[in-house]
């Protein structure tokens, strides 16, 4: 019965938890943070009564005649999927920051933790990582680890694409006589 993917009837959303019909005779609810990543979010905002919602079943309670569901999970797994292909296709993700830590930082996307290691964080080392903190950022799947569920990226792939169309851009409209500024770098 636990880690079944079941769908649910919303019945009642309250600010804590939303109450399903898992069609059982057991009472479904899912937690606010089993529902999303996000503590202050509004789950009056999120979801109505009659919303059909994908679940995994975490806990049954059959004393108390409950069973605790997961929305969260059922994404995570969605997003570790998308990651897969994202390896494979070179597709760049797009996350946010959520923790800087020993060695790199880690982006939230699609439910998904990615750790990004230092040198793949910035387009030059030794570049400060706290100003990422809370920032959206583009990024590619480097690696993945299906059995642990995770996933290496580099953000840095994606700047040095984007500085390379830019410096290409720049060849192509270059002209003698025209006026550009630009910062010293080496003397």
């Amino acid at each position: 019965y636990t880690k079944e993917k079941v769908t649910g009837i919303v019945t009642s959303v309250s600010p804590n938890e939303i109450a399903v019909d898992i069609g059982t005779k057991q009472a479904g609810y899912v937690p606010l943070h089993e529902y999303t990543e996000d503590p202050s979010a509004k789950l009056e905002e999120l979801v109505k009564v009659g919303d059909e919602l994908e679940l995994i079943v975490l806990r049954v309670n059959d004393v108390e005649g409950t069973a605790m569901l997961s929305k969260k999970r059922v994404d995570a797994i969605a997003g570790y999927e998308k990651v897969m292909a994202a390896e494979q296709s070179g597709e760049v993700l797009e996350g946010t920051v959520v923790d800087v830590v020993k060695g790199g930082v880690i982006v939230l996307s699609n439910s998904v933790r990615v750790f990004i290691p230092a040198s793949q964080a910035t387009l030059s080392r030794g570049q400060a990582l706290e100003p990422l903190l809370k920032t959206k950022v583009q990024f590619k799947i480097l690696e993945t680890n299906e059995r642990r569920r995770r996933a290496v990226g580099s953000i840095r792939a994606v700047l040095k694409e984007q500085r390379k169309v830019l410096e290409e851009q720049f060849w192509q409209e270059v002209e003698i006589g025209k006026v550009y500024n630009g910062s010293v770098k080496s003397l």
